[in-house]
């Protein structure tokens, strides 16, 4: 009800794609973020390949009437590209779109119900950040370290790499778990698992990445947590979970809450 329509609305505008398919949109993108998982059934990966597929058309469909009406939006803006004579072929530009408009909702969505779900469980932090406007950002990059909504990112080495006395060979696929860096006592002290939203120096998190591969969107998902997280608080001081421990999506690189019931009386 806040933590999907949000980010999808933001997206869609600015992709230029339409806002009512917003469920639809959230079943693709379901089954798409299960894929990036290490291990995963044939089920789920021939859902994943289905759900491809269908959002290939959905877009391809959405593509030709924006080229017919283009306007202030990315997609307008990359198939003007296009047809200028740029590097992008038709194919480019809406495998562009289809990323763009599963990472621009997908992640936002679990960075606003981790949040919540934090603040709900540590009240005192809760009570701090209604009373200080002042740690917004502060607030949602302790989130971003605290319950990453990326858990885990690959990398393939150009060239072997040496780490700790193992060899990494050149070439060879390599997980690394974000959500473990965030959590270092030797970066962050005796206090790696407490969620401290005035936390000096929580920017350095590593859940958008870094160097050339740093998250595209960083600065519109910060700013949609910095937006819906503090309203929350601040609009609703006595919200509660219902349950204790609310039921999470069954994934390992992308966290997030199945649902998250709350009472606001």
């Amino acid at each position: 009800d806040l933590a999907l329509p949000l980010p999808v609305q933001m997206i869609s505008e600015m992709l230029g794609m339409p806002t009512e398919d917003s469920r639809q949109l959230k079943d693709w993108s379901a089954a798409l973020a299960k894929t990036l998982d290490p291990l995963i059934s044939d089920d789920e990966r021939a859902a994943g390949t289905e759900a491809a597929g269908e959002m290939a058309d959905y877009i391809r469909h959405v593509y030709d009437r924006r080229r017919l009406d283009l306007g202030d939006d990315i997609l307008s803006a990359l198939i003007a590209a296009e047809e200028g004579g740029d590097r992008r072929t038709r194919d480019e530009v809406m495998a562009n779109v289809r990323l763009l408009y599963v990472a621009g909702h997908e992640t936002t969505t679990n960075l606003i119900g981790n949040g919540l779900l934090a603040l709900l469980r540590n009240r005192d932090q809760f009570d701090l950040v209604r009373a200080e406007p002042a740690l917004d950002s502060n607030l949602v990059e302790e989130v971003l370290r605290y319950d990453s909504p990326v858990q885990f990112t690959r990398r393939i080495p150009t060239e072997d790499v040496t780490v700790a006395d193992t060899t990494i060979p050149a070439g060879s696929v390599v997980l690394l778990c974000a959500a473990s860096a965030n959590r270092d006592p030797r970066k962050w002290g005796v206090a790696h698992d407490d969620f401290l939203v005035a936390r000096a120096g929580t920017n350095e998190q590593l859940s958008f990445g870094g160097g050339r591969h740093f998250c595209l969107g960083a600065a519109l998902a910060r700013l949609e947590g910095q937006i819906a997280l503090p309203r929350i608080v601040r609009r609703f001081p006595r919200i509660r979970a219902t349950a204790d421990r609310p039921s999470h999506l069954p994934r390992m690189v992308l966290r997030g809450l199945a649902s998250l019931e709350v009472t606001i009386d």
